[in-house]
Order: structure tokens, then sequence, then C-alpha cells
């Protein structure tokens, strides 16, 4: 991305007025309009009609419920705590969702999940929070370990499963869970399915564009002159890119310019001659060089963004991959917590909040960022130094919306300011991707 392109998008974002989590949730709880010019006395009114509609309902701290609105600093609600306020101001399980799509930009509530299916349930029938919990208990308290829960995708399924029971009682309801719990996995296949595909596509593009720099050091290094004398063979090249750049580093008086060329040829030979992806190659292209230095001062929002970006490393990506291992801990140790007593539950209960933690589900910039990657690949690819930033934007959107659609996400709309940088990376005369947005 050109630096002129990138201070472009600075000054847009600084200029553009993005729905904030604030100010939805004032809109939706508080029916505050949804104008930029809230003042803090419009907040605290606000925050008193939150509490007298919620009643008595602890749903988090008042420190924390004061940031939801914009004051003493800006917070999101989590995921459990938009179910909480959902339970409190008696919402039915469509304006739960609508909260967490357009509130805090995370997923529908999954069916796949008994935690979420049941609350569904619960919120349809304005039962209570405590109703809600009694009936976790039940499934948990039945949960084996000898289950093998199903790794398929069944999301539409389990949807038309509960359009079926959802006039059911409560009895019949938690049966009919109870006998078909490997259903309840507690995450979306579909999603995950869609994460590798992107991230395999990712890689592919990646593969593509090194082959072609590829070709070049082959030459200049000399390396190729070596195979034919040698009768390497290209199924070869992978092993004997390796050996012949080790040894030729190894020669006395060689210039950092011939080095740096033989690592680079290395390095390119582990990406295109590799027979599986490789996360670490992947992540270096998705999220590049994200630093805490910036000479832009960047508002909250932006700032949060950029956070974002820097925990997608190795160790997240494992977790999002290895959720269903998660998930199976988090309801054994939530079975053992409901059995337990005294220190033991104690114990138990801090082991479930630090499995909690390590569970992370897939969220819409662990797509969008990849799709926009594959998306700009294949423009370059199909129309070279031609560009046009209508239709690049709209190859992008046309290829994002049906994925966000099937993960029970939102579509993009430039009203959130993730999905605006994303918009605004197609520049007027060139495009970029969104991680060089917070390059140095």
């Amino acid at each position: 991305m050109e630096e002129e392109t990138r201070e472009e998008i600075y000054r847009e974002i600084m200029n553009h007025y993005f729905l904030k989590a604030d100010t939805f949730f004032l809109g939706k709880w508080c029916g505050v309009p949804r104008d930029r010019l809230i003042s803090e006395g419009m907040k605290k009114k606000a925050i008193q009609k939150f509490y007298e509609k919620i009643k008595k309902e602890k749903v988090a701290s008042r420190p924390t419920v004061q940031k939801w609105f914009g004051i003493n600093g800006e917070k999101k609600p989590t995921r459990t705590q938009v179910l909480k306020v959902s339970f409190a101001l008696k919402y039915a399980a469509e304006e739960c969702n609508d909260c967490l799509l357009h509130g805090i930009s995370e997923p529908e509530l999954q069916v796949n999940d008994y935690v979420e299916f049941i609350a569904m349930y619960c919120l349809d029938h304005h039962l209570s929070y405590q109703d809600y919990d009694k009936m976790l208990a039940f499934f948990e308290q039945h949960y084996s370990e000898q289950i093998e829960f199903r790794q398929t995708t069944h999301t539409e399924k389990l949807k038309q499963c509960y359009r079926e029971l959802r006039e059911a009682g409560k009895e019949e309801f938690l049966l009919w869970m109870c006998q078909h719990m490997d259903l309840f996995k507690g995450y979306s296949k579909v999603t995950q399915d869609y994460f590798v595909r992107l991230m395999d596509s990712v890689y592919d593009c990646i593969r593509t564009k090194i082959r072609r720099d590829m070709q070049d050091l082959l030459v200049d290094t000399g390396f190729l002159t070596w195979a034919r004398t040698n009768h390497i063979r290209e199924e070869q090249y992978k092993e004997a890119i390796v050996r012949y750049a080790k040894n030729e580093l190894r020669h006395t008086g060689i210039s950092d310019e011939r080095k740096k060329e033989l690592n680079e040829m290395r390095y390119f030979a582990s990406i295109i001659y590799s027979s599986r992806s490789y996360m670490k190659h992947i992540l270096v292209e998705l999220c590049r060089q994200v630093t805490d230095e910036t000479e832009v001062e960047l508002d909250f929002e932006f700032s949060e963004l950029k956070k974002e970006l820097k925990k997608m490393d190795a160790a997240y990506i494992s977790n999002l991959l290895t959720v269903a291992e998660q998930k199976e801990e988090t309801l054994r140790l939530s079975k053992e917590k409901r059995s337990s007593e005294g220190e033991k539950r104690d114990t138990i209960e801090k082991q479930l909040s630090r499995q909690k933690q390590r569970v992370k589900q897939i969220q819409r910039k662990d797509l969008l960022i990849p799709a926009q990657y594959i998306c700009q690949s294949r423009y370059i690819k199909s129309h070279g130094e031609l560009y046009d930033r209508e239709e690049a934007q709209r190859e992008f959107v046309d290829f994002a919306d049906p994925i966000m659609e099937a993960c029970g996400m939102r579509p993009i709309n430039p009203e959130y300011e993730l999905d605006y940088i994303l918009l605004q990376c197609y520049g007027e005369w060139d495009m970029g991707l969104f991680a060089e947005v917070f390059e140095e």
C-alpha cells in the first residue's frame, strides 16, 4: 500500500462517524436516538433508565455497565453479558441476536452449543435466568464422557429441530436434547470449515505470488545451473535448495546481497514445495508487522482493532482449530462443578474459568481479513495493472457476504469500523491489505 493511500485512510477514519457498541446499546436498551452528539448527561440518564428496566438483575458491575454506555471509558459487553441483559429485559431470542450481530458484531446464537440452544428456548418463553441455569444444570448433569460428539455440519438440521421443539414443554425439550446430546458439539463446523478453506486459499495465493519471484532467484543465485549440472529433478528442489544455500552461505567473503538472496530462496522453497499449509507463513502475510508505535494518534475503536490484529498469532489460531476439544473439556468441568461442594467446587470453578478463556470462537475479522487477501490476489491475477475501485470493492463484498450469512454473522456494513477500513483499503488509485493500514 502506498504511503499516500494509507494517510488518506487515516484521514477518512478520523473524520468518519462509526456505529459503536455504546451508541447501539444506548438506542437498543434505553431508547436514545443514534446521534453522534450524545451528551454525558444523556448517557447518565440512560444508565438510570437501564437499571430501572433490569430491576435487581445482576448483569455486570456498575463501572463495567458505565463503560458500555461510554462513561469513564468504552467497553463492549461480552457475549455472556449480552445474554444476561437479554434475560433481564425479557427479550426473545431474535432480539438477543440483534444485540449480538449489530451491537458487538458477533455471530448469532449458536444452535450447536447446548448453552445457547437452551438460551434460545428460555428467551423465547420469557423464562428467568434462574430457570435457564436450572435447565443448563440438568443437561450438564446428564452428560457422559462416553458421548462422541458428531464433528459434522448440522446447523440447519438443528435450526429446524428448534423450530419444531420451540412450543414443547421444558421437560420434553430437555429430554430431546439429552437423547440427541451428540449433536451439541459446542461450535459451528460450518464456520470452522470456511475458516480452514480461506486459510488454505490464502496459502495458495502466497505460493502463486512468490513462485514468480522464485524463478528469478533460482537463476540469480546460480542454483539452476548447479541443479542441471548435478541432474537434480524439480521434485527434489526443496531439499536441494536447502543444501545448496547452506553450502553457499559457508563461503568466506560472501556479500550481504548474496546472503539475502540465498536466505530468501530457502524461505520461498519452504512455502512453494511444502505439501501442507504453514500457519506462520499465512500470518506473516495477513498480519504483517503490527507494532504498538504509530505516528498517528488513534481513537479507541481503531486501537482495539490493532490489538485484535496482534492477537492473531499461532496460539490464537490453534485455539480456534482445537475448539472441539476445548468445548468438551469445558462441559466436563461444568458437570463436575455442579456435583461438587466447598473447596473442591471453588477449585473446579477456577479451572473452569481458565478453560473458558481458552475457548475461542471464530470472529468476523478471522474470516474477512483472509477473504480480502484472496479477493485482492484474484483481482490482480485477472486484471493485471488495470484497477477499478468500485469493481474491486464489489468483488470483495460479493465474495464475503455469503460467507457471513452462512456463518450466522452480519453482512459487511461501512457503518462499522472494521468493515469501513476493509472497504477503504480499496483506494482511488491502488488497493492494499487490512494489516498494511497499521504498518510503520
